[in-house]
């Protein structure tokens, strides 16, 4: 998703700054992102800067997360519009002369039909179809003209919809519209969902990609890995994995071979996909657990998790960083590299790698994106963001001299707007949003096996608004069955205010009650990217009314209040304080240090 969007308007496919960036910005926006919970690190970083620096911060989500309840601006737009307002803005600002128009004609292409693509997004549109007020819209456009530098973050609430390749680059035509690229504390930052999802991007994943996000149908690029390669490529991309569901359900696909992924729950419309698995003929799953998915398996290869073996780690922020092994694998597991060269070579490939850095040395001979890369460059805790030259510099911040095209310009693109998928109606009336906990890691097929997290955070629930629980009769601890299209779970109903009206969450985190079983096959057109974040389901209350799904311990509970550091003033102020002393009554204590 991120890769498409660039190559639509700047060039690269990721953020195009680091964390230090979003620090610095005069303004963030967040949207579709419960960045507290799913990206923590990255939400320290924005709460600092908010909290002590004056930092201005929007966010436009269907939930009042921890970010929204600390935002300047909270936008709770209707499910799949934020193309809308996005395209409103843009629009406002270019009809009111607050356009960065120096910026646009230096830098930027195709100004003149993307803003007649703006003609369909009015304010006046925009809030009957957003459900945000024209008010609302001209704040956010003014504060984003107002801001000397401005970050925009995204993450699944956008990527997960079936125009979420669109809204993104509508993120990004905005930001170039106000000239927020090329400088520090400005850019497009599309969070990542997944501990190196940005490593297996850049390094081949995608069934039209090689290392370094070389098309395999380009021939240049197909000659040069051949050459290194020894070996005849094909000139056509491939399958993605939900194509390749679809082919099996053809009969088109016998066998399959999957790598560290729990499928089977974690892709969407999981009933289907689990049909799919049981008519393969050969299906080999790898993986450091025995997961749902394995159930399906004819062989599984145990694999090491990351703290048995080499490697590294590619960050959200295009961060490289070293893997070191502490624990030696278990018996009859191995790293993924060595299981796969097991079998390429069972197969006749004669591969002879005896560390990763051999593989890395390999990429960077054949990937201009990394062609400084090496292990001895990476070595302790030394990183290097990419693309990194050959002789190793590297770059933190992207486009500070010239976009990533062949005339140094950025490319405003023009989207309109569809409608999301599977909207609700009179039998399943209620809209169904879905996500990450900050306890638990996905599905849960790690954390759910660490007693004190899942203490914390025993199973999923369903979070429904107060007046939807007054309206049918729910309370914390209420059974209930959510039926959707394609399946059915039943789950315990956590009552909150942090969703409203009609619109229900549902953390992902179980092996249970997996939320895809009520998901559907729809993807974004552009990208193939399930559009999980779009499903209409109906709610059965059950007859059975269990604990909270929230245990008291759990901080959700409380009431956070920030405050600018240790504030002892107040402590000291409080009726209960008793000042520490040696019972001499002078209440003083004398600190020795070593000198």
């Amino acid at each position: 998703m991120a890769r498409t969007t660039s190559t639509r308007t700047v060039g690269y496919g990721g953020d195009s700054g680091s964390i230090t960036d979003m620090e610095k910005a005069d303004l963030v926006v967040i949207i579709g992102s419960n960045t507290a919970e799913s990206h923590p690190v990255i939400a320290t970083r924005v709460k600092s800067s908010h909290k002590l620096d004056g930092q201005k911060l929007i966010v436009s989500d269907l939930r009042e997360n921890e970010m929204a309840r600390r935002a300047d601006l909270f936008l709770h737009p209707k499910p799949g519009t934020d193309l809308i307002w996005l395209s409103a803005v843009s629009r406002y600002l270019l009809d009111n002369g607050l356009a960065h128009t120096q910026f646009l004609d230096q830098w930027v292409n195709g100004l003149d039909q993307y803003r007649k693509s703006l003609e369909p997004f009015t304010l006046e549109a925009a809030e009957r179809l957003t459900g945000l007020s024209e008010r609302t819209i001209r704040t956010v456009a003014h504060m984003i003209a107002e801001a000397k530098s401005t970050c925009i973050l995204w993450a699944m609430g956008v990527t997960q919809q079936s125009q979420g390749s669109d809204t993104s680059t509508a993120i990004s035509n905005l930001l170039l519209i106000t000239g927020n690229y090329m400088r520090p504390g400005t850019g497009s930052y599309p969070l990542r969902g997944h501990n190196n999802v940005q490593g297996a991007s850049d390094h081949g994943s995608m069934p039209n990609m090689l290392p370094g996000y070389q098309l395999v149908d380009d021939p240049e690029v197909r000659q040069r890995f051949e050459t290194g390669w020894k070996v005849k490529l094909p000139s056509t991309k491939g399958l993605d994995n939900h194509q390749m569901v679809e082919a099996i359900h053809e009969g088109k696909l016998k066998a399959m071979y999957l790598i560290g992924e729990e499928m089977s729950i974690v892709d969407s419309n999981a009933n289907y996909v689990g049909a799919a698995f049981e008519k393969l003929d050969f299906f080999v799953v790898q993986d450091i657990f025995f997961s749902n998915t394995c159930r399906y398996a004819d062989v599984v290869l145990p694999g090491a998790p990351s703290l048995e073996k080499e490697g590294t780690f590619t960050s959200t922020e295009r961060r490289i960083q070293r893997l070191y092994q502490v624990f030696e694998p278990l018996v009859g597991c191995q790293p993924d590299w060595k299981i796969i060269q097991d079998v390429a070579n069972q197969l006749g490939a004669g591969w002879n790698y005896q560390h990763p850095s051999e593989i890395m040395d390999e990429i960077a001979s054949l990937s201009p994106m990394f062609a400084g890369v090496n292990y001895e460059r990476l070595a302790g805790y030394k990183s290097l963001q990419w693309p990194v030259a050959a002789d190793g510099t590297d770059e933190p911040l992207l486009y500070t001299k010239r976009f990533a095209f062949p005339d140094g310009k950025a490319r405003l693109f023009p989207v309109s707007w569809i409608g999301p998928t599977d909207q609700p109606n009179a039998e399943f009336d209620l809209h169904l949003n879905n996500g990450r906990l900050l306890e638990h890691f996905h599905e849960g097929n790690l954390t759910y096996r660490t007693e004190g997290i899942r203490e914390k955070t025993p199973d999923t629930f369903v979070e429904v608004s107060p007046e939807l629980a007054e309206e049918r009769g729910i309370q914390s601890g209420t059974w209930v069955q959510l039926i959707s299209r394609y399946g059915k779970v039943r789950v315990r109903a956590l009552v909150t205010d942090r969703v409203h009206g009609k619109e229900l969450y549902m953390p992902m985190n179980s092996v249970e009650s997996p939320v895809n079983r009520l998901t559907s096959s729809h993807t974004d057109p552009v990208t193939n990217t399930p559009a999980y974040k779009e499903a209409s389901v109906h709610l059965k209350v059950l007859n059975e009314v269990g604990d909270s799904p929230l245990p008291r311990i759990n901080p959700r509970f409380g009431h956070p209040t920030p405050q600018g550091g240790v504030e002892v003033e107040r402590k000291w102020k409080r009726a209960d304080y008793a000042p520490p002393g040696n019972g001499n009554g002078n209440g003083l204590v004398q600190l020795q240090t070593k000198k």
